[in-house]
């Protein structure tokens, strides 16, 4: 009788741990402050070129481009449409902040997060240099800076970014002082640690950052093959996507700042309808230059649901007498090709609807999530090719909470052989049911069978007394 008892018992408190070490996300980040994550690039593994090349009609012209080297690539269907000195070492300027803003938006999870600008991070921007005029010791959130990132290209904006990220949170000193240098150094060479690191693993074989910002250093490179994998990365993101379009950005004034009120625009010329550089079709990215890099720019432009992505390197800068040469005018050359000898037809659009999962600890009703997909992917067909493809799904989340806008996994569509993936994100939040209900009950549901077998147990002793 007792084996039997200690059994029932054992069995209870089994069934109550199994419940308890039940997988639970890993997504507890509510109520962190320095909302930074250094760590996180820490183990991935090289990639390899996402990129195949495209095939073009015989009879069509091929365009030249003025600048040392270029590439332009279809973003939705990952494919080289032109290419000149693409795998050439150069150097990039200002295109390096799209990098900076890839790994700063994958390491902060707050956009409202203050950030403390520190002396060095303003002080070591040589004066030829774009800035924002912001003052050691202002305070910003995450989102602000990141639109002097991207909008006004601010050089110091990127490193308070890269020492915010790099010393893991406000945990650096802002002073002048030499121990302050040291430390900022030292949190630079770590967000560039991060951007090298995933760089490899998005596939870029030929690109050495030292700074999150493009000032110019012999050992700061990359490649415009490089830059369109970077470019596309970036693009994907919708919150990048959208600073990378805007016209203008303002800084409200500071206890610190008296000055006039700074107000920037962007530097995106074929984005200006005002100068010959134009180009309707255009909606972002990211420019750059300086004496030893030349006119550099990350250009994307979207067409009937079609993006493009042109990469210049090397290229000549825009003046009334080169606006037929300069980097604007080979960006719509390249663009005008892609979009008129391409044909395009999307295997799934930006928020489209993948499959449903149900969610094993979520509340009942309130256990089903749409995955959908988080960026558009589409693939180049022959002439008269007809498309039906089924994905393959593979999920790598299925327990709550889950944030609205979380990837939870993937999807691989597979066409002529070659394989497309895009990741699944959650099309809303769903909580976790409260555990602390039904270990309560649990528990009780315990004590009370333990009674009932201690009452049991008497009734028994006392029939066989009899």
């Amino acid at each position: 009788m007792k084996n039997k008892v200690f059994s029932i018992i054992l069995s209870f408190v089994l069934i109550l741990n199994i419940y308890a070490l039940a997988p639970t996300s890993s997504y507890a980040e509510e109520n962190v402050v320095n909302v930074v994550d250094t760590s996180i690039y820490a183990n991935l593994e090289q990639g390899s070129n996402p990129f195949s090349t495209a095939q073009v009609n015989q009879n069509v012209d091929i365009p030249e481009i003025n600048a040392e080297a270029g590439i332009l690539i279809d973003a939705d269907a990952s494919k080289i449409l032109y290419e000149k000195n693409s795998s050439e070492r150069l150097f990039p300027a200002s295109t390096t902040k799209l990098l900076t803003a890839i790994v700063v938006m994958e390491t902060c999870k707050d956009l409202n997060a203050k950030v403390t600008v520190s002396h060095y991070a303003v002080k070591s921007v040589p004066n030829t240099y774009q800035l924002a005029k912001i003052v050691p010791g202002e305070t910003f959130t995450v989102d602000e800076l990141m639109n002097m990132l991207m909008v006004v290209s601010a050089n110091e904006a990127a490193f308070v970014l890269a020492q915010y990220v790099g010393a893991g949170g406000n945990t650096f000193k802002t002073d002048s002082s030499t121990e302050a240098e040291v430390e900022f150094k030292l949190n630079i060479a770590k967000f560039s640690e991060l951007m090298n690191e995933r760089a490899k693993s998005l596939g870029c074989t030929g690109t050495h950052f030292v700074n999150p910002n493009g000032i110019h250093d012999e050992n700061h490179y990359t490649t415009a093959l490089d830059l369109a994998i970077i470019g596309q990365t970036a693009y994907r993101d919708s919150y990048i996507r959208t600073l990378a379009a805007k016209e203008s950005f303002t800084l409200e004034n500071s206890s610190l700042y008296k000055g006039t009120k700074r107000t920037f625009k962007r530097t995106n010329l074929l984005m200006m309808p005002n100068l010959p550089t134009y180009y309707e079709y255009a909606n972002g990215m990211k420019t750059g230059n300086t004496n030893a890099a030349g006119q550099c720019i990350v250009a994307s432009a979207q067409k009937d649901d079609r993006n493009l992505i042109c990469v210049i390197l090397k290229g000549v800068k825009y003046s009334q007498k080169d606006a037929d040469i300069c980097r604007e005018a080979d960006c719509k050359k390249l663009f005008e090709y892609g979009f008129s000898h391409f044909n395009s037809t999307p295997l799934v659009k930006e928020g489209g609807f993948v499959r449903n999962m149900l969610i094993m600890n979520a509340p009942t009703g309130k256990n089903t999530l749409n995955l959908v997909a988080k960026y558009n992917v589409s693939v180049l067909l022959k002439d008269n090719q007809v498309l039906d493809v089924t994905p393959t799904v593979t999920i790598s989340k299925s327990f709550a909470p889950i944030k609205k806008g979380e990837i939870c996994g993937y999807a691989t569509y597979t066409v002529d052989g070659q394989s497309y993936k895009v990741d699944l994100v959650s099309d809303q939040d769903v909580t976790e049911v409260d555990n602390s209900n039904i270990i309560l009950i649990t528990v009780v549901g315990v004590v009370a069978v333990i009674g009932l077998i201690a009452l049991f147990t008497r009734h028994e002793k006392k029939k066989y007394r009899k």
